[in-house]
């Protein structure tokens, strides 16, 4: 068993990452395996034949497909699927091995912990329409706000964090032009309450490590497919 993880797909844009240049790791993979999406995975958009078509290409692949939502999705249709429980969170099934880990969850795969917020603020929405390119539901409602305030009071540390956007303390270290947002703030109360080993995060289109003042680890992903760090 290997957990995988790569950065956005955006639908069928991104996805050569998968088939290309991951093409040596992705061939290995085994029904026991996972590849997590950190976000904007794409594949549920607008109903059509196209959203069918990439689904049915990743339920025909061996291994199981997590991920966290990002902002260039359609959180409605997506929060439309049936809520399961599976591995201590949340999920959506989007197909039988494709699964959509819902905010503010905390799941324990394989012995390891960890803790999911997905979403993001979009730069470019003044550019898009609400309900054709863009949904509200990219920033977290109160309640999702709520559940992910309880779970950081009542846990000390998890082995990994997984969102689409980073929190505003390391924004800095992405860019001097990123500006913090509310999304970036809501990951900031994760990451001063919450210890962890590794914080994987996509949306900014980047592959870069760093670590924080205290050794928190931080990787931001887009187009590698790699394994988990330990």
């Amino acid at each position: 068993m290997a957990i995988y993880v790569c950065g956005d797909c955006h639908g069928e844009i991104d996805i050569k990452k998968l088939y290309r240049t991951g093409r040596t790791i992705m061939n290995k993979l085994t029904p026991k395996d996972y590849l997590i999406i950190l976000g904007d995975f794409g594949g549920i958009w607008d109903g059509s034949i196209w959203d069918k078509e990439l689904l049915d290409w990743y339920e025909n692949q061996p291994y199981t497909v997590l991920f966290v939502d990002g902002n260039h999705e359609n959180h409605f249709l997506l929060n439309q699927f049936p809520v399961e429980d599976w591995c201590g969170g949340k999920i959506h099934r989007i197909r039988q091995n494709v699964l959509h880990l819902m905010r503010a969850q905390i799941f324990t795969i394989e012995g390891k912990t960890f803790l999911t917020m997905g979403g993001a603020c979009s730069i470019d929405k003044i550019l898009r329409t609400q309900g054709i390119d863009w949904w509200a539901g990219e920033v977290a409602t109160d309640k999702e706000r709520k559940e992910l305030f309880d779970i950081v009071e009542a846990t000390d540390k998890v082995d990994y964090i997984l969102t689409h956007c980073a929190p505003t303390t390391v924004l800095h270290r992405l860019s001097a032009s990123y500006r913090q947002d509310e999304m970036t703030d809501l990951m900031d109360s994760i990451y001063y309450n919450i210890d962890f080993k590794h914080w994987y995060f996509g949306h900014y289109h980047m592959h870069m490590d760093f670590e924080d003042r205290f050794g928190n680890k931080f990787h931001a992903r887009y187009n590698i497919v790699e394994e988990l760090k330990e």
